[in-house]
């Protein structure tokens, strides 16, 4: 609200005015008194009133001057003259700074008030016409900067024609030389383990951002020509500027960030960075490159700095092991539908201890592929839990749900707790199913095929050891396993010959013999119609790749 001060030397008159008019009213909630204009022009400087109420004579300083004096550094005050005299030349001086009115004293309450009334519209009038151009200032200054996030936003994406770019750059004042190197910085720490973090954070998603922004621009100044923060995506990208001389050496600049954000912020911060560009025409390709980083360090749990460069390495040398890689997850694959079949618990959770110690050596592979193959082998069992049981209820292994859920984890390390627990949920409803006869017989074939399938075995012959007839036997293994007696036999014992090839000193007819199939002809073919190469070919390839 508005300000009032009273310069008046006659104290009766200086305090008669302070009850003169009920000021409030008026909308002056601030009222200041001073004894003479010295007092006056010192208590105008420090409280700033919008209108002054002085008496022209007064010792020390007049009405006159103080008003002069003051109107200097409050051009747009309001003052109000008062004097006993009824004096031209008074009255002219008044009207060469601009007062706004000159009363005669003695004061006549119905004569002062309009003036008063007057005034203060005058003041909220001015006060208003303020507000409304700081509004409009401020919309404009919002306005920019919406304009310019959306401008940096799209050069990071590639969204701009590179004719446009350079314009662009200099109608924001984005300051580039021929003489530097521009790479993108990413920051994230949106991943499984800070979730609980960020939620309990004492302030919010902003605030996060804001502090790891302070953190970055006390480290980089100005080598830091722009930032962008995303709160919905909790990250942070940063364009760097490097001299072209010292961009080798970035990463190690670079290195001393994280460990300082840590401390800060608190939280497992990702950090990833994308190759050097000449000029930021081309700086999409460094921020591509710095997101991808950063999802592979959130992917295997690195919580170092994670360089798009030492990236491609990694990636190059996975391609050179991609068979070994296919090879041992087929074998992970097939055992562990073994162990599901005969609900061996202890040999399916070895097997997928050994297989996530394989993935998690496995650097370089991308997340796609390793959730593809983990989705074939959610499938593959869903399929064989159906095979098992038609009336068994797996709502809640639908395949789309699964492939969701295990898309939906970031990281590897989730992605295992969730693969432990799909199967600790399998082995639970097959146990829950396993009152069911087929069901029952078919697992006690099964183990009989493995203790037995070395030797001269058939279904005439299983049949007879589990008291049944042959064809009965042949029909609810055709059933329960979506494959017939022989199909059945005959796979099991290819695997196990795969395995014999992989030691050298197991020569074809020698392996052929251990697996039940004394014919070596025989043998041959069907290895080659089962896995499209012959046995000494497959021997071979095992071989040279260990």
């Amino acid at each position: 609200m508005l300000k009032l001060l009273i310069v008046e030397d006659e104290k009766w008159e200086r305090e008669g005015l302070l009850d003169f008019l009920d000021w409030k009213s008026f909308g002056i909630t601030t009222i200041e008194t001073a004894c003479d204009g010295i007092e006056g022009y010192n208590k105008a400087k420090r409280m700033q009133p919008e209108i002054i109420i002085t008496d022209i004579k007064m010792p020390g300083m007049d009405g006159i001057v103080m008003s002069k004096k003051i109107k200097e550094f409050l051009p747009a005050v309001k003052i109000i003259i008062l004097s006993g005299y009824d004096d031209f030349r008074l009255a002219k001086e008044a009207i060469s700074f601009n007062a706004n009115a000159y009363v005669l004293k003695p004061l006549d309450e119905e004569e002062l008030m309009p003036i008063i009334q007057k005034v203060v519209e005058e003041c909220k009038k001015k006060i208003e016409k303020a507000e409304k151009e700081s509004l409009i200032n401020t919309m404009l200054t919002e306005s920019q900067l919406k304009s310019k996030t959306k401008f940096i936003n799209d050069l990071l994406e590639g969204k701009i024609e590179c004719n446009e770019i350079q314009k662009l750059i200099n109608d924001y004042d984005i300051r580039t030389t021929p003489e530097m190197n521009y790479l993108v910085l990413v920051i994230k720490f949106l991943d499984d383990s800070n979730i609980d973090k960020i939620n309990s954070y004492p302030a919010n998603i902003n605030s996060v951002l804001n502090d790891i922004l302070d953190v970055l621009e006390s480290i980089l100044g100005s080598s830091m020509i722009f930032s962008l923060s995303d709160s919905f995506e909790k990250l942070i990208k940063c364009c760097i500027s490097i001299p072209k001389a010292d961009t080798a050496l970035c990463p190690s600049i670079l290195i001393n960030i994280l460990p300082i954000i840590n401390q800060k912020i608190e939280l497992n911060t990702y950090l990833g960075i994308g190759k050097a560009v000449e000029s930021l025409d081309a700086i999409n390709l460094s921020n591509t490159q710095a997101l991808l980083a950063v999802e592979y360090g959130i992917f295997w749990s690195v919580t170092d700095i994670i360089e798009y460069a030492s990236l491609e390495k990694k990636q190059r040398s996975f391609i050179d092991t991609t068979g070994d890689f296919l090879v041992k997850n087929s074998y992970f694959s097939k055992q562990m539908i073994h162990a599901v079949r005969s609900s061996n618990e202890d040999r399916l959770f070895e097997l997928l201890t050994d297989m996530f110690q394989h993935l998690n050596d496995s650097y370089g592979a991308g997340k796609d592929l390793i959730v593809n193959y983990l989705q074939n082998i959610l499938n593959e069992t869903t399929i064989l839990l159906y095979t098992l049981n038609m009336d068994f209820d797996l709502s809640s292994f639908d395949k789309n749900d699964l492939g969701f859920e295990l898309n939906s984890h970031i990281s590897l390390k989730t992605i295992e707790e969730f693969i432990f627990n799909f199967f600790k949920n399998t082995l639970k409803s097959l146990s829950e199913n396993k009152n069911n006869k087929d069901i029952q017989i078919i697992k006690k074939v099964t183990t009989l095929i493995e203790e037995k399938y070395m030797l001269d075995i058939n279904l005439k012959i299983i049949a007879g050891e589990v008291f049944l007839s042959p064809n009965y036997l042949g029909s609810i293994f055709k059933k329960c396993t979506g494959k017939t007696f022989n199909d059945y036999l005959c796979e099991f014992r290819m695997e196990k010959a795969k395995e014999l090839l992989k030691f050298p000193k197991n020569k074809v007819n020698l392996v052929a013999t251990k697996v039940g199939i004394p014919n070596t002809s025989y043998f041959c073919t069907i290895f080659k119609d089962t896995f499209g190469m012959a046995p000494g070919e497959y021997q071979e390839t095992i071989l040279r790749n260990m």
